[in-house]
């Protein structure tokens, strides 16, 4: 397990993975993009271009790179502009009140993150603060402090003072439903039953777009998942909101 130093990621302006952007290019309404969402391989779909890596650069460093590009032989003076209008969130899990997603904004630290979530419980063991981090081509589980930053994406994890994982026995559910949050595993559940555990969808709730991000051998895995899914535990349900 890797050590993150408590300062070592505070670049918080930095694109990354489930980022919307916002670009407009001046006079040129057809090659605007109102919101464009950062996929997982940290690219997105541009006008005249095609796809296009995105993540690892700054709205400054990624105005300069498309001004570039559309000067190659398709205008004369591209004039780009670049706004990250939403952040993927991070989750908090294990031994805090609250455990579940929270919206990711600039410079937040491990401290924050646990403090908006509930503040640790009596079972939590503040030495045993670990982030599962996925990067573009790998995940990693870091070692980490309080006050270091929290990434878009990122999954905090608080441990228990008897140093026995949470994971191995919970399972969480955010999003659509009635009561999100952290509930016990039992052998053979499945999506459908995790989410009338936890009070069943909302009305916005969309079955068609429910997602889990669980951690494998191979790293953090995220995926659609269908309601007959058998659910491991540790896994973080997500269910999402219908358009209609």
């Amino acid at each position: 397990m890797l050590l993150l130093s408590p300062y070592s990621f505070g670049a918080k302006d930095i694109i990354a993975p489930g980022d919307s952007l916002s670009i407009k290019v001046f006079g040129e309404p057809d090659l605007s993009l109102d919101s464009v969402k950062v996929t997982r391989r940290g690219t997105i779909s541009f006008p005249l271009l095609g796809e296009i890596k995105v993540s690892g650069y700054g709205p400054r460093q990624l105005e300069t790179r498309l001004n570039t590009l559309l000067s190659n032989g398709y205008l004369l003076k591209p004039e780009v502009s670049v706004f990250v209008i939403e952040r993927r969130p991070f989750f908090v899990k294990g031994a805090v009140e609250n455990p579940g997603f929270y919206p990711f904004s600039g410079g937040i630290t491990v401290e924050k993150g646990i403090i908006l979530a509930g503040g640790f419980s009596e079972t939590a063991d503040k030495g045993l603060l670990t982030i599962i981090r996925e990067n573009a081509n790998s995940q990693e589980t870091l070692e980490t402090q309080l006050y270091a930053h929290i990434r878009p994406g990122d999954i905090v994890s608080v441990g228990e003072k008897d140093a026995v994982a949470l994971s191995k026995d919970v399972f969480y559910v955010h999003g659509e439903v009635r009561t999100p949050g952290e509930y016990k595993y039992k052998k053979g559940l499945t999506v459908n039953k995790a989410i009338v555990l936890a009070g069943g969808f909302t009305k916005r709730a969309s079955k068609r777009k429910i997602k889990i991000t669980r951690e494998e051998e191979d790293g953090i895995k995220t995926f659609r998942a269908k309601v007959n899914l058998t659910v491991q535990p540790g896994d973080i349900i997500d269910v999402g909101q219908s358009l209609f």
